[in-house]
Parts: structure tokens; sequence; C-alpha cells
């Protein structure tokens, strides 16, 4: 089995070495390796002790979450194939894991995979630790990792625990925020708040000839309390959701009748200028607590002291608004605030690097990439970790 891997390994290497002589962006995370290693040690002891078993249960974290668009394979025999951990040992770990509130298991026809539904709790306990290298690897592929692979009734619950918006949320609950996006956000809400409930009764939902009464009392429709205008509003955006970047340069240069390759770059280069501004300034509140002096575990924004709290599963900014307005003093926060850990800071650098890239390849100002790489220098220079 040892030399199949090093086979593998040595494969995996070749090909990522000749992507990265053609020019590619080409990731391989060194997740595997270590895992392995832990779980061959844990394999060994008879007698595993607690800290151990919490490390190995991190690797089931692990898996989850980078197999989440697989859910086929998130399964207990799928997990004892291929991380070689026998089933029972692999059912005591997820039991913990359950029972710890991290992931949680949905029933698929005759399947039952798991998925992690709080990997910001698994990071601040210890059980899961992610290097720079990792993070930020892993970080330009997240857009990959919105949709479950598996179709079924509990797609829906597996979609609100996907790893993109886990990783943001985990991101967001701790560092200071953006007020004017936050406000922006707050009046989106009170605007759509405004309307008349939605609803829509859809055909086929239930028995022509029901028997008992209650049968009939089932799930009728779609309901959206953002009200007709909110619907109307997800249908425009979904009508050009394949042209999303062609419509926001079209946006950018004023809808034309006709449009030249030197006016798109120029439109791409000025949307990719403001999607920089936008990332600069959502960092901005942490960057400067990092240069005040912000640490690991050190410093989080606390629930007692701040005015607003959103809730963690509808998004819903409660208390946010009121019959006077949005008032000038608020951050959002999530209900499970953390301390600042080193994937809080690898979470920033990787998205600073990909906004450094985007420009680059846009060719936006450079007053605008000597800003993001300063910011990058800064937190890099903060908190480093060899890898």
């Amino acid at each position: 089995m040892e030399k199949l891997w090093n086979s593998y390994v040595q494969g995996i290497e070749k090909e990522i070495t000749r992507e990265r002589e053609k020019g590619s962006y080409a990731v391989y995370l060194p997740t595997d390796s270590m895992s392995r290693e832990l779980v061959a040690k844990y394999l060994e002891e008879k007698a595993p002790t607690k800290e151990m078993e919490a490390k190995v249960a991190g690797v089931l974290v692990k898996y989850l979450l980078f197999n989440y668009n697989r859910l086929n394979v998130c399964t207990e025999s799928s997990m004892e194939k291929t991380l070689g951990i026998p089933r029972h040992k692999i059912r005591r770990l997820l039991a913990f894991l359950e029972w710890e509130e991290i992931v949680t298991s949905l029933e698929i026809g005759a399947t039952k995979p798991y998925v992690v539904t709080n990997l910001a709790k698994a990071i601040a306990k210890g059980y899961v630790q992610f290097s720079k290298g990792e993070m930020e690897g892993f970080m330009p592929a997240l857009p990959w990792y919105k949709e479950p692979y598996f179709l079924g009734q509990a797609q829906f619950i597996a979609s609100i625990h996907n790893p993109c918006s886990q990783i943001i949320d985990m991101f967001k609950q701790s560092i200071p925020s953006y007020k004017v996006l936050n406000k922006t956000y707050a009046f989106e809400m009170k605007m759509f708040e405004g309307q008349k409930p939605f609803l829509f009764i859809q055909p086929f939902q239930v028995p022509y000839f029901p028997e008992k009464e209650e049968d009939t009392k089932s799930r009728l429709g779609i309901s959206d309390a953002g009200g007709i205008v909110g619907r109307d509003w997800l249908l425009i955006e979904s009508f050009f959701e394949r042209e999303l970047l062609a419509r926001e340069v079209l946006f950018e240069l004023g809808v034309p009748d006709d449009i030249s390759e030197q006016e798109f770059r120029e439109g791409y280069r000025r949307l990719m200028e403001k999607y920089v501004k936008l990332i600069l300034k959502t960092i901005e509140p942490f960057y400067q607590r990092v240069k005040a002096g912000g640490e690991v575990g050190k410093w989080s924004r606390s629930l007692e002291k701040e005015k607003i709290l959103v809730h963690s599963f509808v998004g819903t900014p409660e208390g946010l608004i009121s019959e006077s307005g949005i008032g000038e003093d608020y951050e959002e926060i999530g209900d499970k605030t953390i301390p600042l850990q080193p994937e809080h800071f690898y979470t920033a650098l990787g998205l600073l690097k990909t906004a450094k890239r985007i420009g680059e390849q846009a060719e936006i100002r450079k007053e605008l990439l000597s800003q993001l790489q300063e910011m990058i220098q800064t937190i890099e220079n903060k908190f480093s970790e060899k890898d």
C-alpha cells in the first residue's frame, strides 16, 4: 500500500510540475501526506490519547470539507476505504464530532453522508489546523465548493454548510467589518422587507384524493418574505447568471450598442479596480487591528459590546433597521464569534493575493497594487509560519 501511495504522489508531483512549467497556477496541498502520517500513528496506538483522537477527528473534518462537492464519498464506508481507519473507529470519531456540533449526517436514500456544519468551532477548539500553504492554495478553489454533487431532498441543508460560505463566515465572524457595506446591505433588506410576501403554489404537491385531511397540509409552494420585488430581482439576476462578468463590464461601459475588444479591456480594468477597492476596504479594519498589535487568540469582537447581532441562519440584520433609520455606530457580527486563529490571517492573505493577481492581470492602477502589497507584507510580517 505504501508503495502504491508513493507512486501516486510522484505521479501527482510530476503533473503539477508540468502544469507550472506551462504557466498554470497549479496547487497540490500537503493535506494527504500529513493526514496519512497522523492516521498511521493513530492506528499504531493501542490506547490513543484524547488529544490524538481529536487530531484524527480533525482529519475527518478536512476529508469532509475537501470532498463536499462529492457527497457520495462522505460516508462511513468510503472514509474507511480511503483513510484506512476501521469503520468502528470512524463511527466513534464522527459521533464525537456530531456531539460537538461540528458535523451532521444527512439521509439521502440508502446513503448517509456527513457534512461539516461548524468549521469555525473545529478550528477554535484546535481539532483542525490549516497551514498557510493549505489555506492560500484552497482559497482560489472555494467557488467550486458551493454546491454538493449529490442531488436530493437534503441538498438545501447541505448547501447551507458549503465550505466556501463556512470559511468566509469564519473570517467575518471575528474581524472588524466594513460598515458601509453592512449599511448598504441593511438598506437592501429594508427595501425588500417592505414588500408583500410572495407565495407560489406548486402543482403536483399533494395527492388528488387524499385519504386524510392532514395530507393536504403538506408543503404547498415557495414562500419568500422578501416579496414579489425580491423574487423579481432574483429572476432578473438569474437571467444573466452565465454572463455575470460580461454583464458587469457592460454596466461599467453604460450598456453600449456595440463594443470593441479594447473597450472591453478598459471596462474590465475599471470593474476590477472597483472590486479591488472593495476588498481593500473590507480588509482595512482587520489590517489596522493587526498593525495595532492583533495576535492569535488575543482579541476578537465581543458580543456584549456590539450593538447589532446578525442571525446566523437567515442573515437578517435584526435590530439594524428601526423607524429612525440606520445608526452609524454598529458592526455586523455573527453569533459564534471566536478569538483570532492563524486561519484568519491566512484567509486575509488568500483574499489579498487573489485580488493582487486579478489586479495585475487587469492592469489596474499601480497605487492600488501597492496598497495590496503593503497589506500582504504587513500581515505576513506580523504573523508568519514556516510551512
